[in-house]
């Protein structure tokens, strides 16, 4: 009585610890697709947030180069303005150099030239055109052809006009 008594203990045992294992087997082998599954999503992820990564890394590369570009064509403008406010002095020296000179000899027509040339290589009129009012340029540009097309004939020179030879006309 007592063997069968055991036995059909460890069979209800078995059969309920079989049931129990198999449960457990079968929510194992779920539980591990599951997290496969999970890991795959991961993974994915992963990935998506890897290109995020280097899109954003490719931005800022770009936003740099933009930068430096930037800073460097910055650089080139402030210089090319030095140069044009450079001259836009010596255009004003030379000007001023001119005024004194026609204020004190009325007749310097050699020193109008030379003025007139040291404007003209100084690139007043085309230096001028973005910073000098219309009719202060219609002046200085009077002024510099008049300078430029009077010739270095005596003659111009006021009392010379009437000059003749003494000795007649030379052939």
């Amino acid at each position: 009585d007592d063997d069968k008594a055991v036995h059909g203990q460890l069979d209800c045992w078995c059969k309920s610890n079989d049931k129990d294992k198999t449960a457990a087997i079968v929510f194992g082998e779920a539980k591990e697709s599951q997290l496969t599954s999970e890991l795959g999503e991961a993974a994915a992820k992963m990935d998506e947030l890897k290109t995020k990564r280097d899109a954003t890394l490719d931005e800022v590369n770009k936003d740099e180069a933009s930068l430096h570009e930037a800073s460097t064509l910055r650089m080139k403008e402030n210089q090319e303005f030095h140069a044009e406010e450079v001259n836009l002095v010596e255009a004003v020296k030379a000007c001023a150099q001119a005024v004194t000179v026609l204020g004190k000899h009325n007749a310097g027509f050699a020193q109008v030239r030379a003025i007139a040339q040291q404007l003209q290589a100084a690139q007043v009129m085309e230096l001028g055109r973005h910073s000098v009012q219309p009719s202060d340029m219609l002046a200085l540009r009077s002024f510099l052809l008049k300078a430029q097309d009077s010739s270095p004939s005596f003659l111009q020179i006021p009392g010379m006009q009437s000059y003749a030879p003494q000795s007649g006309q030379i052939f």
